[in-house]
């Protein structure tokens, strides 16, 4: 091939690679533009939201249903109408679970979605700082340390909070007991290996291998079917495998 054509066919490739570059670049920072914007309708729609239930409350014109209370802003998800479009809920309840009911009242809406809380990040707010050690000692202790971050999460406005704190313990707390099962067999598997140790030692030291040397190099072992080598120490016979290894 002519040198001239390599020469034209490696700069079409970089051509290439930066315009698919520059254009997914422009995407990533429409992208990024759009979940910007996305949350700050969020905020304005459950700012609105929050006016409208304190307005109803002020006139009294606002029916609570049982055992639900208003959405004080405590869960910013959002439900669908019959027009296709979503709206943040009217009043909301918790289940203890880590989920809540939500009713609208809007339309003559009746109907009663569950949902899972999950914290979402806010994305209009600067980067997070990680997480600080007095914090991080609360999060990850048990009993007291913890249960007092668990009822101060559960006093704040965002439930989400306390939901994800909550779930972060069940994890750890999953996490902490498979490291134990870990443990508890990297212990049998060090005695096993102990003990295997101590079997080849003996083989060994006894020159087993050494009164067996007319079976190196053979291939054409005789199979022994059903054959007993010796008994349990309960009198039992005991058989062996198809191998001749008992069992």
């Amino acid at each position: 091939m002519h040198p001239d054509i390599n020469e034209v066919i490696h700069a079409v490739a970089y051509r290439l690679i930066a315009t698919i570059h520059c254009c997914t670049l422009a995407s990533s920072q429409e992208l990024n533009a759009s979940h910007t914007r996305e949350q700050q309708l969020r905020h304005q729609l459950i700012t609105h939201s929050l006016e409208i239930t304190h307005l109803q409350e002020h006139l009294g014109t606002i029916d609570i249903p049982a055992g639900f209370e208003p959405n004080l802003g405590h869960v910013a998800n959002t439900v669908p109408l019959s027009t296709s479009e979503r709206v943040i809920p009217q009043f909301i309840r918790r289940l203890g679970t880590g989920e809540v009911e939500m009713l609208t009242r809007q339309e003559g809406n009746e109907v009663i979605y569950v949902t899972q809380l999950i914290l979402t990040p806010d994305c209009t707010l600067p980067a997070a700082e990680p997480l600080q050690l007095w914090f991080s000692d609360l999060l990850t202790s048990t009993r007291d340390k913890f249960d007092t971050l668990a009822k101060a999460t559960y006093e704040l406005d965002n439930w989400a909070a306390h939901t994800e704190i909550m779930r972060y313990h069940h994890i750890d707390t999953k996490r902490h007991k498979i490291e134990e099962e870990m443990a508890i067999l990297q212990a049998r598997l060090s005695l096993n290996n102990k003990a295997l140790d101590g079997c080849q030692f003996r083989i060994e030291a006894s020159r087993v291998p050494h009164m067996l040397q007319n079976l190196q190099g053979r291939s054409n072992f005789p199979m022994h079917q059903g054959e007993q080598l010796g008994r349990c120490t309960g009198g039992c016979p005991r058989g062996v495998t198809g191998s001749g290894v008992p069992v």
